[in-house]
């Protein structure tokens, strides 16, 4: 296994930064991106908690391992869930965001 990797299944409090601002997650490492030689290429992270509407609980985001401290391009899928309606809709939509991201202590 590669060195210096996040632990998995751990939460992580993550600064971004993007043209909204400053925004505050609270995110759970849930699993790493494996490449096809079994070498770690990425982290999926799971939303916890958040202090923005862009970036919603539950969502989910594919970070790169050198994320930290550095502007980025990453796929992120927010999930939608209808409340209103008798049966509740959840869908996933792929957006790409850039933003500088840290991580905090």
């Amino acid at each position: 296994m590669m060195k210096n990797l996040l632990k998995q299944n751990k939460s992580y409090r993550l600064l971004f930064r993007d043209e909204d601002g400053d925004h505050i997650l609270e995110c759970k490492l849930s699993e790493y991106g494996w490449s096809l030689h079994r070498e770690i290429i990425y982290y999926d992270f799971i939303v916890l908690k958040s202090d923005s509407d862009k970036y919603r609980q539950g969502g989910r985001m594919i970070l790169g391992l050198n994320f930290n401290e550095q502007d980025n391009s990453f796929y992120f899928f927010p999930y939608y869930n209808e409340i209103d309606s008798k049966y509740c809709i959840m869908t996933m939509d792929r957006k790409t965001y850039k933003s500088y991201i840290k991580l905090l202590k």
